[in-house]
Order: C-alpha cells, then structure tokens, then sequence
C-alpha cells in the first residue's frame, strides 16, 4: 500500500490462520486474528476489491484441501466470512482474482487443482471458463496464480499452472453478452408415433438480457413431423425441452435452434425412430374345439434399427369366458421378422360361438395390436350326458306301480334335449313303463313308472331305459321285482274319542301275511280331521316301528279339546317298502 491506499492488509497461513489489520498506516500496526469457518485448511491466495483504491474492507479467501468451502468473502474487514464456494468442485483451491471490469465484484476468478472457474453473480454459480474442449481449452492441471492484465486496452486473465505452462484469455467483463444452449440427452430412440423429450438448458452470458426462441431446424436430415419447444422462447436462463415425434422409422439428424433475431446457437442432435408390427399369417377364423387348443401363427415385423423383445399376449377383454392363451416372446432382427405360434385354449363350458380376439404385442411400454378370429366348436368326442336313474331298485306286489326317478348329467358342456324310452324285457303279462316327460334338457329330471297287473308273475324283472340325442345313445338298466307275498289288515270298524283325552284311544290293528310275507308294515292314518279350529286337530300315532306280519299293533287316536263332537270317518294304514304293498283299514270316528 501506498500513502494514499486502504490501510488494511490481510495475512493468511498454512495452518489456516488468517490475520488482518486495518490500521497499517500508523506505523506499528495492530493485528487480529480474523480465520473463518474453512476449520484450519491453508489459505492459499487472498484478493481485495479494488485493491488500494477501495477501502479493503471487501475482500476473497482460497482455501486448499477436500471436505471444507473454498472460497469465501468479507465485508467487513474479516470480522465475519460467507462461503461463496457454491457448485465448485471439492478441490482445493490455489488462488483468485477479481474482474476489475465488474464494479460489484462479483465476477471472480478461481484457480484449482481441475482448472480456471469463474462466476458472475458472486458465487452462487460456477462454470468452467473457457471452451470445455478443442481450441483455446484450458488443461485440466492444478492452477498456482491468477492475475489480471491490461495489454494496450486487451484485458486478459492469465493463469500459470503446474507442470503445463502459462495460459490466458480475454475476460467475461470484456467478452460481448451472449447465450448458449446445451441438450443433456442429444440422441434418442423410439418406435413410430411415440414421443421423445430433449431436455435442453439456455445460459445467459456476460450480462445477457434479450428473448431468445427455440425451435427446431433441418441439419443432416429433415425435422420429424413433430418438434416443438416447450417454452418456445425464453427471457431468461433456464431449463427447457423439445418434444419430437414421427410416424416415419428413420434416423433424424436435425439440430435446437436458438435465437434472438441477431445471435444464433445449434445443437445437433439425433432421433432414431424405429418400428415393428404385429400380424397373424395363419388362416381366420382358427378353430377351437371345447375343451382343447389350438395354434396361430404370429409374425412380429421389425423395421429400421429395432431388434428387441415383444411379448404377444390376447387382451383380457377381449377373450370370453372360458377362453385363455399362452403368451408368446419374439426377438425379430433388424428389419426382419420373427414367428411364433400362440395357444389359444377353450375349456368344456366355453359357449360355442365365433370370436374377434385382440393380440397385444408389448415392448419398453408400447404396444401394437392385431385381431385373431376363433370359432369356438362343439367338441363331439366330449359332448355328452350322462343317464342316471334311481333306485336300481324296486319291489312290489302284482297291481302296483314302482316309481324311478331319471336324471341327465351333461359332460363335455351338453346342452341339448334328450329323449327317453323304457323297455320292461320279456313284457311280462300286465306290465307297462311310461315317463311323466319324454324329453328333457342337461340337469332335469324326470319320472318313470313302471306298473304290474293282478296276473303279472312273482320274479325280477329287467327295465332298459334309454336316453337318446342324436347318434349318442346311453341305456341304464333298472330292476324290477315282483313278490306275490302280501300281508292282510283287520280291526274294528269304528273307535270312540272323547275329545282333550291326553291318553287318547287305542285301536288294535291285526297283521296276517299272506304267500310267505316276511316284511315289517309301518302303521299310520288317513283322512284326519285337521285345522277345523283351534285345538281341533285329531291324530293317530303308532310308535313309529314296523310291526312284523302276523302280529298285533295299537294306534292311539286323540282329538282336541276344541274338536266337535261328531262323527269321521278316517283309514288306518299298512304298507311295506318290500315288497311295496298297500293297505287300508275304514274305521268310523267318533268324537264326544
């Protein structure tokens, strides 16, 4: 300093010490220790705002090392320090210098182990100066000192380095305002129709302040049908994106324009647009038989640089019930073709029906489609029914009827009417079949009866009945037995009840078999008085055991307290299940 400089002067140490005093012109000058937040890494170079014209109370700090700010500043004299090191590479720093073309100090240069930074709003932002790569880069080498020149009103920034020699260039403040754009993905790919985003980013330089438009221009080739900015201008730095799309598969070389009416940048940049296609080359509509599968053959056509995985598959809402498919992968060669057979599979309750399948054909999210027709058959081999009668079964005596129930079970997903018939074999004398229906569809059911005459002789008999649907026929055969053995009833011809009696009356009831009847007889009744009124009700109860032929039996009738006296006339009833017999005693009622 001079008589007339700052008196302040600032001294920094390896240690990371930093001293300054503001009191330099009196002679014996006062010395405080004035180290910032930098934690003891060396301090290697310290600048001060307009040197010894100012009042040296602004002034910059380097520090070397890794892990701590590099650069930081004061406004007052040291007594407190900010870290302006920002986006700066965590290197150490070896020295800086102040544009004397900015009066704010805000355009400052620094000096690292990577190279020459620089930032034009104090701090906040730091780039590489100079071009990144070819004529006039800076090496990538430690940079020892910084300084700034004025060589006949050229205004230089001159940097020496470590082992690669002394560099300079002009600097920011005396370089005309300028932008520049940059696109972080400049090479896409996609498929036909799809679109692809460049995300872009507009630099304003030394002080640039105009509007610069963005669209998209010819270069190696023409623009995609689709290009456009979003925004289409800018008014000031930042971050921006083109969307580009075309249904042609070629490789598009074109470039991002910008401009400002008078300044002009481009960045190249490249979109390879590639397809494939998705068809069926089997014959439509394909058969599919209920309960099988069948094959289609699928072609997967690859056009431009496309070679990749396409999984085929059959669209889910498409497909109807009881109907899948097996997806298929094909990897088709570059503007070649790969094929395949998908398996579309019918289970035996699909409805028969012809169909339009969708097949979807899926890569990296995009999707191409084709349509497959079936016709969905009957499948003869498994349409069917299945003919169940019961009981197997029966017995009775001459004159009476045995009954049988026919059910038709469907396989194979049948759905038709059948049509029934019976034959009693040998048709023995006074015997006939019938069915209360002929014909029935899958899952009905029907009645046989199968009825014996007075004069039908004692023996089993054999009964075909048959099902009939078409060509498919299913017979079941039945038994028949008729046991001439039966049994007589006797008793009173009438029984006297006084009505609220809880002991109720007895009738006894006289068994006697008849042909060697050896079967037990349940005893019940007939022709009761019942929901007269309240309380009215006559009943008739036998224990609930079958009583043996041959033998005795009671039944207890009771009546209401609220049944009027009168006279009914009722049954009391015999019958065995086999042989199946029926009997029947009158017996007159009477209620007092």
């Amino acid at each position: 300093m001079n008589s007339n400089g700052s008196p302040v002067i600032y001294a920094g140490y390896e240690n990371g010490q930093l001293w300054v005093t503001t009191n330099a012109n009196i002679g014996l000058a006062t010395w405080n220790l004035q180290s910032g937040g930098w934690a003891g890494f060396p301090v290697s170079d310290i600048a001060v705002k307009d040197g010894n014209s100012g009042n040296g109370l602004t002034a910059f700090a380097t520090i070397m090392g890794f892990g701590t700010g590099h650069v930081w500043k004061t406004i007052n004299g040291g007594a407190n320090w900010t870290n302006i090191s920002g986006n700066l590479p965590d290197v150490p720093a070896d020295s800086i210098a102040i544009d004397p073309g900015d009066a704010t100090g805000n355009t400052l240069y620094v000096g690292t182990d990577l190279g020459v930074f620089y930032t034009t709003d104090g701090g906040a932002n730091w780039v590489e100066y100079g071009p990144a790569s070819g004529a006039g880069a800076f090496p990538s080498a430690p940079v020892t000192r910084l300084l700034t020149f004025n060589v006949g009103g050229q205004k230089l920034l001159r940097a020496s380095t470590y082992g690669r020699g002394v560099w300079q260039n002009a600097l920011a403040t005396s370089v005309t305002p300028d932008f520049s754009i940059s696109i972080s993905n400049p090479s896409l790919s996609g498929f036909a129709g799809q679109v692809k985003t460049f995300n872009g980013t507009l630099n304003f330089l030394n002080g640039y302040t105009g509007t610069v438009s963005l669209s998209c221009i010819p270069g190696g080739t023409a623009v995609p049908s689709t290009c456009s900015a979003i925004p289409t201008s800018r008014s000031s730095a930042g971050a921006f994106t083109v969307d580009a799309a075309s249904n042609s598969t070629q490789v598009f070389s074109f470039k991002i324009h910008a401009t400002d009416g008078v300044l002009s940048h481009d960045f190249p940049v490249t979109l390879d647009v590639s397809n494939y296609g998705l068809s069926v080359t089997s014959s439509q509509p394909m058969t599919v038989l209920r309960g099988t599968s069948s094959a289609a053959t699928v072609n997967v056509q690859a056009t431009g640089t496309f070679t990749g995985p396409v999984t085929v598959s059959c669209d889910a809402a498409s497909l109807p019930g009881g109907v899948s498919c097996t997806p298929i992968t094909l990897t088709p060669p570059q503007n070649s073709f790969a094929t395949g057979s998908l398996t579309v599979t019918a289970n035996t309750l699909a409805s028969v029906n012809g169909y339009t399948l969708t097949l979807d054909g899926q890569t990296a999210g995009v999707t191409r489609t084709t349509p497959l027709q079936i016709d969905l058959q009957q499948n003869s081999a498994l349409f069917d029914f299945v003919l169940a009668v019961t009981p197997l079964s029966r017995t009775v005596a001459p004159s009476a009827s045995a009954g049988y129930t026919v059910n038709i079970l469907p396989t194979g997903g049948f759905n038709g009417t059948v049509n029934l018939t019976c034959q009693i074999v040998g048709t023995p004398t006074g015997t006939a079949c019938s069915f209360d229906q002929t014909s029935i569809s899958a899952d009905s059911v029907a009645h046989l009866t199968v009825d014996t005459g007075a004069g039908t002789p004692a023996s089993t008999y054999t009964v075909h009945v048959t099902g009939m649907f078409g060509v498919k026929s299913h017979t079941q055969n039945v038994s028949l037995i008729v046991n001439t053995s039966d049994f007589t009833m006797n008793g009173a011809p009438g029984v006297v009840v006084t009505h609220g009696d809880a002991n109720g009356t007895g009738y006894l009831v006289t068994l006697s078999p008849v042909n060697g009847f050896a079967s037990g007889v349940f005893l019940t009744c007939g022709g009761l008085p019942t929901d007269i009124q309240a309380n009215a009700d006559v009943t008739c109860s036998s224990g609930g055991a079958t009583v043996p032929a041959g033998g005795m039996s009671p039944v207890t009738f009771k009546a209401g307290s609220g049944t009027p006296a009168g006279i009914y006339n009722v049954q009391v009833i015999g019958y065995s299940l086999s042989p199946y017999v029926v009997h029947a005693i009158p017996v007159t009622l009477t209620v007092q």
